[in-house]
């Protein structure tokens, strides 16, 4: 296998559909996660673009997930994909297809118009309060968080922070620190909507030792196994002091996260009333 896998998301839309599919997908093959490159050729406008996707996905061994709302599109990759031997799936006319087969109605066969609708305003104010909270910051209005992450360093906080604000829920995330109390704030958060992040010691170690590396620098008691192991276990006793819910994000793409969490709050709500 070469040393990197790559997989091109391809959409005249935002891709976001076709790269949860991929990450899903590539959560089932945890051996190639240090060496996967996701390619993002979205808001397509012209049909040329295709021919270059599949050909570069071709010289370098790579997959096709693709979301393309026109069917004359979708067809000619499908073509192009098959005629370059290079794996492709239509996520979008493979559910399409189901609905068309079911309801006995035509497709636009067009992307989707963009409404400027409450949600997506409730996004956008989501994701920029979102960015405001990231790690730690600005954590005295933590009461405001519809959703708060507590883990030590690389558990996927912030990118999991941004895909819940881009799903419009306020989410702030705490770094857990060893020998560090956590914010006064985070107490008066309903523990409901705390969350904390469980990892496994040996790949959280193999993890830093990465980051570590391409860094370039010392890496010092950050990615040494005694360090690793104390910091968890930290993280373990302030979860349980704080009854907060806690989610294990080993090997888990932050999509399958997201789902975890989401589930969660609507059983919740489903109870409350």
């Amino acid at each position: 296998m070469a040393a990197d896998f790559h997989v091109f998301i391809v959409s005249d839309g935002t891709g976001l559909s076709a790269e949860t599919a991929a990450r899903a997908a590539l959560a089932q093959f945890p051996q190639l996660s240090p060496q996967t490159r996701l390619h993002r050729f979205t808001e397509i406008a012209e049909v040329g673009v295709l021919a270059r996707v599949v050909e570069t996905a071709r010289e370098q061994g790579g997959a096709v997930f693709h979301t393309l709302a026109r069917r004359d599109w979708a067809q000619e990759l499908r073509a192009l994909a098959r005629q370059a031997e290079v794996p492709e799936f239509d996520l979008l006319h493979a559910a399409v297809s189901v609905v068309e087969a079911a309801s006995g109605e035509r497709p636009l066969d067009a992307p989707s118009p963009r409404r400027l609708d409450e949600a997506y305003f409730r996004r956008i104010e989501a994701m920029e309060w979102t960015v405001r909270h990231d790690d730690g910051r600005e954590h005295l209005d933590l009461g405001e968080a519809e959703l708060v992450l507590v883990g030590v360093s690389r558990t996927s906080k912030t990118p999991l922070s941004i895909y819940l604000a881009n799903r419009g829920y306020r989410t702030a995330n705490v770094p857990v620190v060893l020998g560090v109390p956590p914010p006064a704030s985070l107490a008066r958060v309903p523990r409901e909507r705390v969350f904390g992040l469980r990892i496994d010691a040996e790949v959280l170690l193999e993890i830093r030792q990465n980051r570590v590396r391409q860094l370039g620098a010392a890496g010092g008691e950050y990615a040494e196994p005694l360090r690793v192991q104390e910091e968890l276990q930290y993280a373990e006793d302030l979860f349980r002091a704080g009854r907060f819910t806690v989610l294990d994000v080993t090997g888990r793409a932050v999509e399958e996260t997201a789902a975890e969490i989401e589930r969660l709050l609507e059983r919740r709500l489903a109870r409350s009333g």
